[in-house]
């Protein structure tokens, strides 16, 4: 019966995955077993040893040259364990023996002689130096396909090479004539389960000499004992489902050598014959196996020279894509031409991405809404690389088909850590045609007394699939190399950064004060303190003199750091140092601040409070743009956080008006302004809460000079140096016109 149902299929793919191949308990028919303890005691015996003139009973428990026969004891001793050689057995037959060490003691193989054996030795060598001449995979697997079958005569030998799913592909063939060909076949990888993959790193050559011939099961003489582990004998029985499978394709005979490659099984040179039984020989077995191994080793040899050759060429491309970054006057990520990234590694689409807005971009790449959803998802994994060949498979719900996207597959490297900072390369489908050896869903279920098992395929004929969805898949090198990219325009942002941090820090050091002016009748202090790592903000304060006598205070803050936002600062302190001297009142120079943000500057935002003091009489006149309250702290006693009115950000509107507020000081009493670096917390109290221990911690304060409430209150609020801070404060001092005898008492509002 055919598998019908997803579930029980899925069932009894597991168990089939999970079916102990390397303990059957049984061996092939075709030779006899000896299982040895360590002190070559024999411990199991298969139940036919009729290659040695003895049987199961009579063999347990006696030590091994004694079952072999002196024949054999006397020629093993010449050769290596793992080594075949002749010898005559017991009575006087020759036979061929091998003995393979396992972490208990030895497993000795017995096969009768075979009449396919090794002919000719000195072709040996020809055979080797022939794979040695190989310039190419393909050369190679064309080599060992004839070779081995030129040894071995099966109709047909293949090298059958497995993808990074396990499916097979054969990728070279050598075959008799009138068989067809299975050239470009593939085979799904269930056709060769796991735990059998695992077992050729382990024992690289298998052989089934007879399909039709029975099993013979294993004899032990040990109470109690385990099943044995056979990994390690090439007369280990099959598995039913595996001699089903290959009756299934009309097979009698198959035999099996890996292809490993870095310690991964690379592929396999696999072999049939079809008109009747085949058994090669131990030695020639043993040759097949070195011939594996040497094969292995030069396919290791040609595929690293390929990766490298892709390396080179990869290389040569990268550099032309990043060299514009050396470019110390151009904006890193300004300078990378996307065009570059889609020749870097034949994508189809090339996004540059920067705080999680594409910036440039070439090519067909993903929609609008599309590429939104990848970059939430890239930014919520965290990961660094995000490759594929297949985003509605891998990435579920992430390509939005409306948006006339046909993006189907990514590979994304964040260039700078925890941002949202991305190159993403995109390849569209690419619709292609996979030629199987058999349709790959179609699986037999057979039904037994104990239950139902998972039959082998029973059609081989070609089965041609239609792939959809996927694109063409990306390899290693050009993952590397997008990633190398990704690591320059880090590196070469960093670094314009740490030259913009530099040139920016000279020039908020020329525009900050080196400290307040000495004015007649104020004792004003301040203390500025950049964010931690020479991290540059955007706070100033300026303390000048005005017309008539009076003193301008200043304390602003432009969002965010770097050489720009130094730029804007310098430009907001000597405009606003020239319209107070222009125009007739405070609010009206903060309206032209304000205009200027707005034409001249619009992806700034600025925050500024500004008094204007008349020393003579105490009288100050504040307007305040989007920045933290000003506390007004009396010298009787009493601090207020001063809350409006609060006008808008400079060059949120460009029609917005600037209230003033007027306040009145006597002899004694402070006004102290802050930025926001002192008192905001990322993870701490409320802005409000804050705000109102910033106003105690002044009313607390007693008679101390200005300098020092500045510096004590920078010590006391203990800031995270996340961001720059600035503290400034001004107290009036007696010997103003309202202390003099006479003077109408001040409005204290």
């Amino acid at each position: 019966m055919s598998a019908g149902d997803g579930e029980d299929l899925a069932a009894l793919l597991r168990r089939c995955e999970t079916e102990p191949i390397h303990t059957p308990g049984a061996v092939q028919g075709h030779g006899a077993l000896l299982v040895t303890d360590a002190d070559e005691v024999v411990t199991v015996a298969s139940a036919d040893l009729s290659l040695l003139a003895t049987d199961p009973r009579s063999a347990l428990g006696r030590r091994l040259d004694d079952v072999l026969g002196p024949g054999v004891a006397e020629v093993r001793g010449r050769f290596p364990v793992g080594e075949p050689f002749s010898a005559p057995g017991p009575d006087g037959t020759t036979v061929d023996v091998v003995a393979i060490r396992t972490d208990d003691g030895l497993l000795v193989e017995v096969e009768p002689p075979s009449d396919v054996d090794i002919r000719e030795r000195s072709g040996i060598a020809t055979m080797i130096r022939r794979l040695q001449s190989s310039t190419t995979v393909e050369d190679l697997l064309d080599a060992v396909v004839t070779q081995v079958r030129a040894l071995t005569g099966f109709d047909r030998v293949m090298v059958y090479r497995f993808d990074e799913e396990w499916n097979g592909t054969v990728v070279a063939e050598a075959a008799a004539a009138g068989i067809g060909s299975f050239l470009d076949l593939r085979y799904p990888a269930s056709d060769i389960p796991p735990q059998a993959r695992a077992l050729y790193l382990r024992n690289r050559v298998r052989l089934i000499p007879d399909v039709e011939e029975p099993s013979v099961p294993l004899v032990t003489g040990v109470v109690g004992a385990g099943p044995v582990d056979l990994s390690d004998a090439a007369l280990r029985a099959v598995s039913p489902v595996h001699i089903d499978y290959l009756r299934n394709m009309g097979v009698r005979a198959s035999g099996s050598g890996a292809l490993v490659v870095d310690g991964r099984l690379w592929g396999l040179v696999a072999c049939h014959h079809y008109e009747g039984p085949r058994r090669p020989s131990q030695r020639l077995r043993y040759l097949i196996d070195v011939l594996c191994g040497t094969a292995s080793a030069l396919l290791g040899g040609l595929v690293t020279t390929a990766v490298a050759v892709e390396q080179v060429e990869l290389s040569d491309r990268l550099d032309r894509a990043s060299a514009a970054l050396l470019d110390g006057g151009t904006d890193a990520v300004s300078a990378l031409d996307p065009a570059l990234g889609l020749d870097l590694v034949d994508a189809d689409g090339f996004v540059v991405v920067a705080d999680g807005v594409a910036v440039a971009s070439a090519g067909v790449v993903p929609g609008e809404r599309s590429l939104a959803a990848l970059l939430a998802r890239l930014d919520a994994d965290g990961g660094a690389v995000t490759v594929t060949a297949a985003v509605d498979t891998d990435l579920p719900g992430l390509v939005d088909r409306d948006d006339g996207d046909g993006t189907a597959g990514l590979a994304a490297v964040r260039w700078r850590e925890g941002g949202s900072d991305w190159l993403v390369a995109s390849r569209r489908e690419l619709v292609r045609s996979v030629r199987w050896g058999g349709d790959p869903a179609h699986k037999e279920v057979v039904l037994e007394p104990e239950g139902a098992r998972l039959g082998p395929r029973s059609s081989f004929e070609e089965y041609v699939e239609t792939v959809r969805g996927t694109s063409a898949p990306w390899t290693a090198a050009q993952v590397a190399a997008l990633a190398e990219l990704a690591r320059r325009v880090g590196a070469a942002a960093a670094e314009r950064e740490r030259r913009d941090r530099s040139v920016a820090l000279l020039m908020q050091r020329a525009v900050l004060l080196d400290g307040v002016p000495p004015v007649p009748g104020l004792d004003v202090g301040a203390t500025y303190r950049p964010a931690r790592g020479d991290g540059l903000g955007g706070d100033w304060f300026d303390v000048y003199f005005g017309r008539d006598g009076h003193v301008t205070l200043a304390l602003g803050d432009v969002a965010g750091h770097g050489m720009e936002v130094a730029a804007t600062m310098s430009q907001l302190r000597h405009a606003l140092r020239a319209y107070t001297l222009t125009e007739a009142t405070v609010g009206q120079a903060m309206q032209r601040l304000n205009e200027l943000c707005f034409e001249l500057l619009p992806r700034d935002m600025a925050t500024v409070v500004v008094a204007d003091v008349d020393t003579a009489t105490g009288r100050v006149e504040l307007v305040n743009a989007g920045h933290l309250p000003p506390v007004f702290a009396r010298a009787d006693g009493g601090a207020t956080l001063l809350e409006s009115p609060r006008n808008p950000a400079l060059g949120v509107s460009s029609s917005a008006s600037f209230e003033p507020a007027s306040i009145q000081l006597v002899p004694g009493d402070r006004l102290v302004l802050c930025t926001d670096g002192l008192i905001e917390r990322k993870h701490g109290p409320q802005l409000d809460e804050q705000l109102a221990r910033f106003a105690a911690a002044i009313d607390d304060a007693g008679p101390v000079t200005s300098q020092q409430l500045c510096e004590d209150l920078t010590r006391r609020f203990e800031p995270d140096g996340v961001d720059d801070l600035t503290v400034l404060g001004v107290r009036l001092q007696a010997g103003t016109d309202d202390e003099r005898p006479g003077a109408a008492p001040p409005d204290r509002g």
